[in-house]
């Protein structure tokens, strides 16, 4: 096994995240893809229960890992630095998300 998969290996609910992972990357490397699902998860984190007890938005995190692992770090991932630019760019993310009939940003 690759060094950067062991981390995302033992998250809970792995199997199943990497299944909906897989299933759907064509739509989660789309901007307004990754959106909606995670809108959905957010709604409903056991999407119907096929993702058992989840209670936080999974695909978020799980996504995020992936990243981390891919790229071989664990901390320092550049949180604050994303923060900044959704902040500063809101308006124009807001614009976006209205030309998609989706909900802006709080």
């Amino acid at each position: 096994m690759e060094k950067w998969i062991r981390p995302i290996v033992e998250l809970g609910g792995y199997k199943e995240y990497d299944r909906y992972f897989r299933r759907n990357l064509k739509d989660l490397v789309t901007p307004i893809g990754m959106y909606t699902h995670l809108r959905a998860v957010q709604r409903d984190p056991s999407m119907g229960g096929r993702h058992g007890n989840a209670t936080n938005n999974w695909l978020y995190a799980f996504s995020v890992d992936v990243l981390k692992a891919r790229a071989s770090k664990s901390q320092a991932f550049g949180y604050s630095k994303l923060g900044a630019l959704v902040k500063e760019n809101k308006d124009k993310i807001n614009a976006w998300l209205a030309s998609q009939s989706l909900q802006p940003l709080s």
